[in-house]
């Protein structure tokens, strides 16, 4: 079975797509994530490893 990338994102909170999408398709690290979205550091780092075990279980 085959999940195509924009299905399995759009399957994401928006907050967590958001934070991954910024990492993984823009390049950020989670100190830019963190300023770019106006969060803790620390709420980054979290959204980041959250969406990747989202992933992780959906793929």
């Amino acid at each position: 079975m085959t999940v195509e990338r924009p299905v399995v994102l759009a399957s994401l909170p928006d907050l967590t797509r958001q934070a991954l999408e910024l990492a993984y398709f823009n390049g950020r690290t989670y100190q830019q994530i963190a300023i770019e979205l106006g969060i803790p550091a620390g709420t980054a780092k979290s959204r980041l490893r959250a969406g990747l075990r989202e992933l992780a279980a959906v793929l």
